[in-house]
């Protein structure tokens, strides 16, 4: 029987999703798996 899951249900789905879209972009940026040295160049900055 299908019930709506619980906000929190709600929030780990997300997560678990955001975590495997992050994983997918890192790999497409870092083919070789090797991030630059100053990773923090690429990282947005939230104003």
């Amino acid at each position: 029987m299908y019930r709506s899951l619980s906000w929190f249900e709600q929030l780990d789905v997300l997560l678990n999703a955001t975590n495997g879209n992050v994983v997918r972009i890192k790999q497409w940026l870092y083919p070789l798996g090797s991030p630059p040295q100053n990773s923090t160049a690429v990282t947005p900055t939230v104003l």
